[in-house]
């Protein structure tokens, strides 16, 4: 199971390496973490390679996800991502790509092949700031396939699509989910693998439906794609956490404490997912390539375990779902 750690980290962890290696000691010796969803922004890690391939397990299997990079650049370059219709835009996304692939390869000399399975790239721009195609797309996605991945996968990470009939304003805007399968239908012309990643609360606060990531699983489970499930919280009312509906990776809500499953710790009461829900999620998406978690701390949390506590609470509601 792969678990997205980062969104709970404590800020600036990098600056301060003392904390940090107290920080991957917690994620190292929790059960069932097979991986970690590894951010970049501009880099995998300010001290270069060696210094993550340090921290990391040598036996998980990681994912690189592109979104906070992708989401920090589209804050004073609006016309940048894989799917500008924009050519120095688009071009712009690809050139991070291309670091993304150096540093996944400096890694890979250093932990072996397969330390990374997939890399998480996502349709910007927001399309209610500039124009995006699924054609553009399908172009970057078969300029990034030429390069060699050490086996990964490239899988394209759903964010809550621009629709325009909703009453309300998109977070990310980016394609459609059916939009983003017809680019990697079209783009699918070599050894890397192309698939999909579906994160429950970016599906859900899509349509505001808390069906929506049951509906996505079944669109890509009928075409037969390479699937990846992540899963974290949204709510529709504000919490600590954030405003209603914002993309804050909230942890599940509450629950009686049932046979395999963790106490609600760190559980969040507002959240629309939950174990039911996480359930049906697995359940209509078929065999995956993986799934995961991806909480954020506990707001006002401080210590390390404080901190890790609600995605502890995630995965082993996963992991009793899963077993």
């Amino acid at each position: 199971m792969i678990v997205g750690a980062y969104a709970a980290s404590p800020p600036d962890l990098a600056a301060a390496p003392e904390l940090e290696e107290q920080w991957y000691r917690r994620l190292r010796r929790a059960p069932g973490i097979t991986g970690l969803e590894l951010p970049f922004t501009t880099t995998l890690h300010p001290e270069g390679m060696a210094r993550l391939a340090h921290l990391l397990d040598q036996a998980w299997r990681n994912v690189v996800t592109c979104v906070p990079g992708t989401g920090r650049i589209l804050l004073t370059d609006p016309f940048y991502g894989l799917a500008s219709d924009d050519p120095a835009g688009r071009r712009r996304a690809l050139d991070d790509l291309r670091t993304v692939h150096a540093e996944v390869t400096e890694l890979s000399d250093v932990l072996g092949a397969g330390c990374v399975q997939a890399i998480q790239v996502q349709s910007a721009p927001n399309r209610t700031v500039a124009s995006s195609s699924a054609a553009a797309f399908a172009a970057s996605l078969a300029e990034l396939q030429a390069l060699d991945w050490q086996g990964a996968a490239l899988m394209v990470e759903h964010c809550d699509a621009f629709l325009p009939d909703a009453a309300w304003a998109a977070q990310k805007g980016f394609l459609t989910l059916e939009e983003e399968i017809s680019a990697v239908q079209d783009a699918r012309a070599s050894v890397t693998r192309l698939g999909h990643t579906i994160n429950w609360a970016r599906s859900v606060i899509e349509t505001r439906d808390p069906l929506e990531a049951n509906r996505h699983s079944a669109l890509l489970r009928e075409t037969g794609a390479l699937t990846a499930l992540m899963f974290s919280g949204v709510s529709p009312d504000k919490t600590g956490y954030g405003e209603a509906w914002l993309d804050a990776h909230l942890p599940p809500a509450p629950e009686l404490p049932s046979a395999g499953l963790p106490e609600a710790d760190g559980a969040e009461p507002a959240s629309l997912l939950t174990t039911e829900a996480m359930g049906a999620a697995l359940a209509t998406a078929g065999p995956l390539l993986y799934a995961g978690v991806k909480v954020g701390a506990k707001p006002g949390a401080t210590s390390v375990d404080q901190r890790l506590q609600p995605t502890l609470l995630t995965l082993g509601a996963l992991a009793a779902l899963t077993s």
